[in-house]
């Protein structure tokens, strides 16, 4: 799974994943998978946290991640800082938390 700049970054052109549309698929906007890769239960969470690249699993969608409870969340919920920017997402369904600055981390 990545992320249009990180092929970018690779030095492999837009144009050149525009041709691998047969080995891709489009996640959301400018997040790619290849095609044959396997599928597990996090996917979502995988995904959530490639288009929050700044957020944090938390709430249900951690507690399910470590198999602390015994239902699947219908959300992922991915908290980030109140200055932070809060992205749009409409696939995986996502909702956002803000963390208080006394509990945040290092980045």
């Amino acid at each position: 799974m990545m992320r249009l700049s990180e092929f970018l970054n690779e030095n492999i052109t837009a144009a050149t994943i525009s041709r691998m549309e047969r080995k891709l698929n489009q996640l959301a906007r400018g997040l790619y998978q290849l095609t044959d890769a396997l599928l597990d239960g996090n996917r979502t969470l995988a995904v959530a946290a490639k288009l929050v690249p700044i957020g944090v699993v938390c709430y249900d969608s951690a507690l399910a991640f470590h198999e602390l409870i015994d239902h699947i969340p219908r959300s992922v919920w991915m908290a980030i800082g109140p200055r932070d920017w809060r992205p749009k997402i409409t696939s995986p369904r996502t909702e956002i938390a803000l963390q208080s600055q006394g509990v945040r981390q290092g980045r």
